[in-house]
């Protein structure tokens, strides 16, 4: 199946039980969204997630990343330490920030598909050429929840959707509680 952005309507945020809602409900940002991860990695939604948040220069700036395997974090860690791409030009997550619209990404990918992804993308997460499902949430318009699986794990199931969209909700509050960066 050749590489695919395509957008999804999220079904409703799960309830999440206070002990797991509250620690991300009541941190600012930089705490909010490593516990929102740490939530996300408990629940194996994914083997790489990242939130990246819009700066006042409209750039992309990574906020949080956490990795399940050793390839995934060394993605992750050169992604972000390499210069932030501006929200405009990154044409997965501008296009979730713009529409506030969720995104699922999935098939193969080519060499020319390779150009639009998000850096972390194009590096060891893509196996075989094969992205996967890589998920992307948007936060309030400001930031995105990214998720990434690989393809044998396969798409978010049972309740994950419904949980990612809960901590993205939960997020989008972190981030209007939180001033400007």
């Amino acid at each position: 199946m050749p590489l695919a952005a395509i957008p999804f309507k999220s079904p409703p945020a799960f309830e999440l039980h206070p002990m797991m809602a509250d620690p991300i409900r009541q941190g600012p940002w930089p705490e909010a969204v490593g516990r929102a991860l740490e939530l996300l990695v408990g629940l194996d939604a994914g083997e790489a997630m990242a939130v990246v948040r819009r700066d006042a220069a409209g750039r992309l700036a990574v906020s949080a990343t956490h990795g399940t395997t050793a390839g995934a974090q060394a993605a992750l860690a050169a992604w972000a330490a390499s210069p932030p791409p501006e929200a405009a030009t990154d044409a997965f997550v501008g296009r979730v920030l713009r529409e506030g619209q969720p995104l699922l990404m999935m098939g193969a990918a080519t060499p020319s598909d390779a150009a639009p992804l998000p850096e972390v993308l194009r590096g060891s997460l893509l196996a075989e050429g094969q992205l996967g499902f890589v998920y992307l949430y948007p936060i309030a318009g400001e930031a995105a929840l990214m998720i990434h699986r690989p393809l044998p794990a396969g798409p978010l199931n049972h309740d994950q959707p419904a949980i990612a969209q809960a901590v993205a909700d939960l997020l989008a509050g972190a981030l209007a509680s939180t001033p400007a960066w």
